[in-house]
């Protein structure tokens, strides 16, 4: 015996078509229910990133004397550039109205 499920959405198909069209969407409502929505769940600040922050390099600082023998001394300095930058928006409330 063979399953009927095939037969069963050919026969349904000429409903699905004589369907009536979905009724036009009011887009100020569907703007404004988005707005609010992005609005709540914008993080602060958008970005943020650190690039190069806290890197630090060895560097040789001195030298102590243990008898006739010289030792160096290290001391961990800044190194490179650091920046810290973020962004985030300006008045979000009138922004993307």
């Amino acid at each position: 015996m063979r399953p009927a499920g095939p037969l069963a959405c050919l026969l349904l198909l000429p409903g699905l078509a004589a369907a009536a069209p979905p009724e036009p969407v009011n887009t100020e409502q569907l703007s404004a229910g988005l707005r609010s929505l992005l609005l709540q769940n914008l993080p602060d600040p958008l970005v943020e990133t650190h690039p190069g922050w806290g890197e630090t390099k060895e560097v040789w600082n001195g030298t102590t004397w243990h008898g006739l023998h010289p030792r160096p001394q290290h001391k961990r300095k800044n190194h490179g550039t650091w920046r810290r930058m973020s962004r985030s928006t300006r008045l979000p409330s009138s922004s993307t109205s």
